[in-house]
């Protein structure tokens, strides 16, 4: 079993902080900064009316691009300066260990591809844990695939993808997993979240698996340190849910700064994550839901970008 570790993440950067219990108050906060929600609360492992984790296209008009040999889904967002996450949601369905050249994909913004060779990325290794996946009343499933990040340096563009299996063990289908942050300091954990609105309902299991994940590169540009995070957490009285507050502390400037929540059952199972967002913002204050058992431990991951 992976012991999820907590960590803010800056390049170069993993400290471990420890979590302390804070005071909530009677009413749920109106965080100012944006709050990305991956998993919505339930005391059980059914959701109800369950949201999604959804990634808007860019409004420039799209084109395709052709795959060539030794492409990857990284090196393409990378030529093209869109996000992995946004190359994925524009083209579901795709298996990124299968790219076959010829094949097209759809560029979801206006930029063009660049002529200059990309470096050959070497990708790393990087352990998962079966998924734990949760059903909505609704009928769709969300997954989440805890990770851990076992070398000596952080890495970044972690992807994977669930595969739902029937009873015989035949593939009935393919769910992407995305993940909350873009980087995974060493000895950190979080959770990749694969979403399906309609399941095959003749699923009996499922099986996880690592696309990719790639060594930060030697650019201290692309992230701002993290000197120092305090923050507590206390979860309400039926432990469905819990209250995250705290401050970052940088050893720069941010124009963005994302804070990760994980909540965590008695088992050190991950059962919810949520990612507050803001534009330089460092005092956070939200909520982290459980989809499934009582939430027994909060942990963060902080990222941030000048």
């Amino acid at each position: 079993m992976l012991r999820p570790q907590l960590v803010a993440a800056g390049l170069l950067i993993a400290a471990l902080f420890t979590a302390c219990t804070g005071s909530a108050g009677e009413n749920t906060p109106q965080p100012s900064a944006e709050i990305t929600e991956y998993a919505l609360a339930t005391a059980t492992a059914t959701l109800s009316e369950a949201s999604t984790p959804e990634f808007e296209l860019p409004t420039a008009t799209p084109y395709l691009y052709t795959v060539v040999e030794n492409d990857t889904l990284f090196g393409i967002a990378a030529r093209l300066n869109i996000t992995l996450e946004a190359l994925m949601a524009a083209n579901p369905g795709i298996n990124p260990q299968a790219l076959s050249p010829g094949a097209q994909l759809l560029v979801p913004s206006g930029g063009s591809a660049s002529t200059t060779p990309m470096p050959q990325l070497t990708p790393v290794p990087v352990s998962a844990s079966p998924p734990l996946c949760f059903a909505s009343a609704a009928g769709e499933l969300t997954c989440l695939v805890l990770i851990a990040n076992d070398g000596d340096q952080p890495m970044e563009n972690v992807t994977g993808f669930v595969r739902l299996l029937s009873a015989s063990g035949a593939e009935l289908a393919i769910i992407e997993a995305v993940p909350p942050l873009n980087l995974l300091p060493a000895g950190a954990a979080m959770p990749l979240v694969a979403y399906i609105a309609s399941p095959p309902p003749n699923w009996a299991s499922a099986q996880a698996e690592i696309a990719s994940a790639f060594w930060v590169q030697s650019d201290d540009s692309l992230y701002t340190p993290i000197d120092n995070v305090e923050f507590g957490w206390t979860p309400t009285q039926d432990g469905s849910a819990a209250r995250v507050q705290g401050q970052v502390s940088l050893a720069g400037s941010a124009s963005s700064v994302w804070v990760m929540a994980v909540a965590y059952d008695a088992a050190g199972q991950p059962v919810g994550v949520r990612r507050w967002e803001s534009e330089g913002e460092t005092g956070f204050d939200f909520w982290v839901y459980s989809l499934g058992a009582d939430i027994a431990d909060v942990q963060v991951v902080v990222e941030a970008r000048p």
